[in-house]
């Protein structure tokens, strides 16, 4: 049997593309996993430090570095790949994030068209589904960053540290602008 699309890899963006592509009712899509599914206990985010090295981690090590990962052992750091469905978003304790604004624009100043910050944010946005998107858009300038209806449910963790507000009330003394109380 033949198919349209093969797509390797079932983490954030294989899934997404998967599921894209096989929105087009005509199109045959498969999607391949080395991993299989993931343990239970990688929806704790607390938890997610114990999968790191573990069966569902490609265990990549990066190269040696003079003055990085000296606790390490051999001072090599780790750089875990998830091998498993979901991908590496298993392995990161359920934190979603995006790329500096930065980086992006550093990526343009190389030359290297179509992924400046402008041109990646619909993208971003068309993905989110954003849970607190109503409360987040008291903040000005929110909506122009956040939306609702994409593919990937986003929301704050609604368990916080203990010192989640004294430190939100420091940022707030210095002048830095929050989202306000947990």
């Amino acid at each position: 049997e033949s198919v349209d699309f093969i797509v390797v890899g079932a983490g954030s963006a294989g899934c997404v593309v998967a599921s894209r592509l096989s929105e087009v009712r005509h199109w045959t899509v498969t999607l391949l996993e080395a991993g299989g599914p993931a343990p239970v206990g990688t929806q704790l985010p607390a938890m997610y430090f114990n999968y790191q090295g573990s069966p569902i981690d490609w265990n990549y090590p990066l190269e040696k570095q003079p003055y990085s990962c000296l606790s390490q052992p051999g001072s090599f750091c780790s750089y875990p790949r998830g091998k498993v469905m979901g991908g590496t978003s298993v392995l990161h304790g359920n934190m979603y994030m995006r790329g500096n604004i930065r980086d992006y624009t550093a990526l343009t100043d190389m030359g290297i068209n179509g992924w400046g910050w402008d041109e990646v944010l619909p993208y971003f946005k068309k993905s989110e589904d954003n849970l607190d998107f109503d409360t987040i858009r008291e903040f000005a300038g929110s909506e122009k960053y956040h939306s609702k209806g994409g593919y990937m449910t986003v929301s704050r963790y609604p368990h916080y540290p203990v010192l989640i507000e004294p430190l939100m009330s420091a940022a707030e003394e210095m002048g830095y602008q929050t989202m306000g109380n947990p």
